[in-house]
């Protein structure tokens, strides 16, 4: 099914604003107290999605970056390449980014800021 390019537009700029929000809140959500629980539950989902629907959909599978690839599809075109990060980088840079050192520093930086909050989160239980 083709949609047409003004849904098209909308839908994507409104997927690319969801997915860079999850994204900036993985990275800065830790920083305010208030929103640790968000953080940390936000976290353990994108690990849970990674590793656990990973099993059936691949590793690093993520729900955002399908429907994204899905709705490219329908507007006609191709299945991006990579990860979202990656295509954002690629995009922003102007130049072609190594994919597997994006996934690395991707899965790096997730697992030590999912360990920041971990250990935030605890502290503030037991204070």
């Amino acid at each position: 099914m083709r949609i047409s390019a003004p849904v098209y537009a909308l839908l994507n700029g409104l997927l690319h604003a969801i997915h860079l929000g999850v994204i900036a809140f993985a990275v800065w959500g830790w920083v305010s107290p208030a929103l640790r629980p968000a953080h940390l539950a936000l976290m353990l989902l994108i690990l849970g999605s990674w590793f656990v629907l990973g099993r059936w959909w691949g590793i690093g599978y993520c729900p955002l970056s399908d429907w994204h690839s899905k709705l490219k599809a329908a507007a006609g075109g191709g299945r991006p390449a990579g990860s979202y990060i990656h295509q954002v980088l690629t995009t922003l840079l102007r130049r072609t980014v190594d994919a597997t050192a994006v996934d690395r520093l991707t899965l790096y930086g997730t697992l030590a800021l999912t360990a920041l909050s971990i250990a935030l989160n605890v502290k503030a239980w037991l204070a």
